[in-house]
């Protein structure tokens, strides 16, 4: 578990750089594997659909994904290689809502959209 934990915390730091860089394929990579320290860390982190969400999202082409929130449910966040969004969408769609989101590229901004 220790190893896990200061694995997690060398991921944050490499997430920064990454954020830094602007290169959402490295960051998407330290998601995943912060993920899967995290997940190692009790056996009630992961759910059978968050697990069934990174499934089908990986078998899509997804290059990271991590559960997000207080464990046992929340969110999941997926990361897509460009141009297979569609893909990765449409095989997670059956197991929960889809919400839009983006990056912003300079700092915190405010940003509203509607559900069609």
């Amino acid at each position: 578990m220790l190893f896990a934990l200061r694995r997690m915390k060398e991921l944050a730091e490499e997430m920064v750089r990454a954020l830094e860089n602007a290169d959402v394929d490295w960051l998407a990579a330290l998601v995943g594997e912060h993920w899967a320290h995290q997940r190692s860390l009790h056996p009630g982190i992961p759910t059978a659909r968050i697990d069934a969400i990174i499934e089908r999202a990986r078998g899509a082409g997804a290059v990271g994904a991590k559960a997000l929130g207080a464990s046992g449910g929340g969110c999941v966040l997926v990361f897509a290689p460009e141009g297979g969004e569609d893909a990765v969408s449409a095989a997670v769609s059956s197991l929960g809502s889809l919400l839009p989101f983006a990056i912003a590229d300079r700092g915190a901004e405010t940003t509203s959209w509607s559900e069609e």
